[in-house]
């Protein structure tokens, strides 16, 4: 995904009632890029970071 895919998606209305998941590489720069755009960590294993942004309340632009 790109920043202007996470944007549209973030302003989705469909991102108020849903998360938004993200998989990356350890040691990626992919990570620092989610983690800009709300994304947390939610596990890893030793390859994969497995990352969520969790829906925000109706009205909130985080």
């Amino acid at each position: 995904m790109g920043d202007w895919t996470v944007r549209q998606a973030s302003a989705a209305d469909v991102e108020a009632v849903a998360e938004l998941r993200a998989v990356v590489l350890r040691g990626s720069p992919a990570r620092r890029f989610y983690e800009r755009h709300g994304f947390t960590v939610e596990t890893e294993d030793p390859i994969d970071v497995f990352m969520v942004r969790e829906p925000t309340p109706a009205g909130r632009d985080d």
